[in-house]
């Protein structure tokens, strides 16, 4: 299953994420693969099963009978959306470890692709109090910052001066 392989390599943490049909088709280009001495190459036999958790009525696997499934047809099988469902992040984990997102350009949103052996997920839309919370931590945080800067700067200024 050529879009489930997986590489482990000694010193990295997480599995090298590869594209392996882009490196075979695309020998000596960016996409190519070099491997090193003491990679383990995983390669799973092929996996038709779909997954969707999250926001959803009802977490689900389901055999995939085409090779793309679509977001809304796998959270329509799962019963359809939970509460507060943040629709503008959903996210496909794909065999291979890539995460793909959602993306949102004005009113519109395109879902990523869904392939056998994806896991799409729904996460929770925060809390807008929330929202509004970080955010003033973070305009504090950057006044405290460009304070200090001009305050730096301006010292600066009059040392030099003298």
């Amino acid at each position: 299953f050529i879009d489930g392989v997986r590489i482990n390599r000694k010193g990295v943490a997480n599995n090298l994420v590869a594209d392996l049909n882009k490196a075979l088709n695309n020998p000596n280009s960016i996409d190519d693969l070099i491997l090193k001495e003491g990679d383990d190459i995983f390669i799973p036999s092929k996996s038709n099963v779909v997954s969707i958790a999250g926001q959803i009525q009802s977490p689900i696997s389901l055999i995939a009978f085409a090779d793309t499934l679509s977001v809304m047809e796998l959270v329509d099988a799962a019963g359809g959306f939970s509460e507060d469902p943040w629709k503008r992040r959903i996210n496909v984990r794909y065999p291979n470890g890539r995460l793909k997102s959602t993306k949102n350009f004005l009113f519109f949103k395109t879902y990523p692709k869904v392939i056998p052996g994806s896991v799409v997920y729904v996460p929770r839309k925060p809390d807008p109090k929330e929202i509004r919370s970080d955010l003033l931590q973070t305009l504090v945080s950057g006044s405290i910052g460009l304070a200090s800067a001009v305050t730096t700067l301006t010292t600066t200024y009059f040392i030099f001066k003298k």
